[in-house]
């Protein structure tokens, strides 16, 4: 047999509320189609399902037998139908965000902000990782997106798209001594002791990389493995930190080095899956923070 979900889901309305006006009421149809469909499947199935009383409509021994085997069926159905509604109506969801500390400071916390404000019902998971981390987050499918600065590694195998740029600048203590108040060349910046992310970090390897190319050691004189450690040791007068502006901009305690030219800039990306589509609820972030 290959008989219609749609009947049987009209049988089991008519059963359950013993009435097909009640049924039509719910189903938002009219009577005359609910009895024929429930003749339609009563020949179809080649047996009487309902007789009429002064009532309505009551269940023959073989209707029972039939509804109490689809009764499951059809609520699971309709439960699936309106949860999907709610996902959908952004009443019911959940998210899962991997981010490193510059993007999540940057980019991704007013934009958590303003989509909390439009979607207070959608629950938001945040796991702060190196970026490294977050990129194998996508790979392990244990996060919907990764939020991080550039470079990332091995992120060919995703769709990623540049969100914006993040500028950085050089900074130390109000006292720290600065030999000369002319702009600092590159070379003369890396006479004082440098603080920087951990050799293991990306933002190590990217700076590595940068001085490098200009000729220069880069060998920090105290490395840490957060990127907002930073400013706390800098603030001490120990040496000088690279981080991004947005890190700054409220700082009373320390100071922007003038260099000759500028820091190299960098990007934060938004990386996800390419062979798993976000939910509903995951590309309405996306378009907040594109957007934002």
């Amino acid at each position: 047999m290959n008989i219609s979900f749609e009947h049987y889901k009209i049988f089991y309305y008519v059963a359950k509320y013993k009435s097909i006006s009640k049924a039509a009421q719910l189903l938002i149809n009219n009577q005359p189609n609910l009895t024929r469909t429930i003749k339609n499947l009563e020949n179809e199935l080649g047996c009487r399902l309902f007789y009429r009383t002064n009532k309505g409509v009551i269940l023959t021994p073989e209707g029972q037998m039939i509804y109490s085997h689809i009764k499951k069926a059809v609520e699971e159905v309709i439960a699936a139908e309106e949860e999907l509604n709610e996902i959908k109506m952004m009443r019911k969801g959940c998210i899962r965000i991997s981010v490193s500390e510059i993007a999540l400071r940057c980019k991704l916390l007013s934009a958590i902000k303003e989509y909390h404000q439009k979607y207070p019902d959608i629950r938001i998971e945040i796991s702060n990782h190196l970026t490294s981390q977050a990129i194998n987050s996508i790979r392990n499918s244990t996060s919907d997106i990764a939020l991080v600065t550039t470079p990332a590694p091995d992120i060919d195998e995703f769709d990623y798209i540049t969100v914006c740029p993040v500028s950085e600048s050089a900074v130390c203590a109000k006292n720290f001594e600065i030999g000369k108040s002319s702009p600092l060349s590159f070379s003369e910046l890396l006479q004082y002791p440098i603080v920087s992310l951990s050799e293991n970090t990306q933002t190590f390897e990217f700076y590595r990389d940068f001085f490098s190319g200009k000729s220069l050691d880069f060998n920090p004189a105290v490395e840490t493995a957060a990127e907002d450690q930073i400013i706390p040791i800098v603030e001490t007068g120990i040496g000088i930190g690279f981080v991004p502006d947005e890190f700054i901009k409220d700082s009373e305690s320390i100071k922007r080095i003038p260099l000759e030219q500028n820091l190299p800039q960098r990007s934060i990306i938004l990386v996800k899956n390419k062979n798993r589509p976000l939910s509903i609820a995951a590309s309405r972030l996306e378009d907040i923070i594109m957007n934002d």
